[in-house]
């Protein structure tokens, strides 16, 4: 798979993650593997993760990092099976998966089908901090949406403490751009903002204007070969590139592209040994 295509304002400056999560906007990312507990040498060694189980979260674990920042979850999903919709074929291959928040999943779930997505878990209670739901858009792509229940307890991704190891955005790789366009609307309240740079050569828009911008989506049908599914990507941020690189292969994993130069730093895309793909970029010094 190639993976190169150019990215977004990520660490640029230009956006604010930080700031107080908005329905629609991306607020947890999970793990989906055969085997969560052959893939956390991997992550630990290459990001300093830890990985907890969750109490009453029937197998799902709460991934950090050093200082106990909150990355996401992991779940091992031992045989997935495949799903058709729209003629686009989701293979259950182990992924990264974007959660975007929502204020009713229910609700949520509702408007997803009547924007002809399909459904593929329903609002799912994680512990007692949070519920899940997954679905698949009409144009391919597997995303979720995370309720928080409040409190102490209440979980989401950690954006306020940028690092090693930290997701620093969220990028949607889009093969039917306008029907990616209307379904997010239509389901999360996006005001999409065509956002312009000079490496690129296709569309890109960021889910809310400005600095409200938390994830971004790229028209990538010159990027992707011919039999790719659209799909998100959760980009993660390293001190050192090239050693992010080379520990990843001697722990496993493969590296899908680069090392290469963008505009908001050096990146390469990396895959673990369980086959989960994800971008790292070269943190600011």
């Amino acid at each position: 798979m190639t993976e190169s295509a150019p990215s977004a304002p990520l660490v640029s400056g230009t956006t604010d993650l930080a700031q107080a999560p908005r329905e629609g906007s991306p607020v947890w990312i999970d793990l989906s593997v055969p085997d969560v507990a052959a893939d956390q040498d991997f992550y630990r060694e290459l990001f300093g993760w830890s990985f907890r189980d969750l109490e009453a979260g029937d197998g799902y674990h709460v991934v950090e990092r050093e200082g106990g920042a909150v990355v996401g979850g992991a779940r091992s999903t031992g045989d997935q099976p495949s799903v058709q919709h729209n003629g686009q074929h989701d293979d259950g291959r182990p992924t990264w998966t974007v959660y975007l928040a929502s204020d009713d999943l229910q609700e949520t779930m509702t408007t997803v089908e009547a924007a002809a997505g399909k459904v593929l878990t329903a609002p799912t209670p994680v512990g007692e901090v949070g519920a899940r739901a997954v679905a698949i858009s009409p144009a391919g792509d597997r995303v979720g949406w995370w309720q928080s229940y409040g409190g102490a307890e209440a979980l989401a991704t950690d954006l306020s403490r940028p690092g090693h190891g930290a997701p620093v955005w969220f990028e949607l790789m889009s093969l039917n751009y306008d029907t990616h366009l209307s379904f997010y609307r239509q389901v999360s309240g996006w005001e999409p903002a065509p956002w312009q740079g000079d490496h690129l050569s296709a569309r890109y828009t960021t889910d809310f204007p400005g600095e409200q911008a938390t994830a971004g989506m790229l028209e990538a049908t010159n990027y992707l070969p011919t039999g790719t599914i659209s799909y998100w990507r959760v980009y993660i941020g390293v001190d050192d590139l090239e050693a992010a690189v080379q520990k990843a292969q001697e722990l496993g994993g493969t590296v899908l592209a680069g090392p290469v130069d963008s505009p908001h730093g050096r990146m390469a895309v990396v895959r673990d040994p369980q086959g989960a793909g994800f971008p790292i970029v070269q943190l600011p010094s």
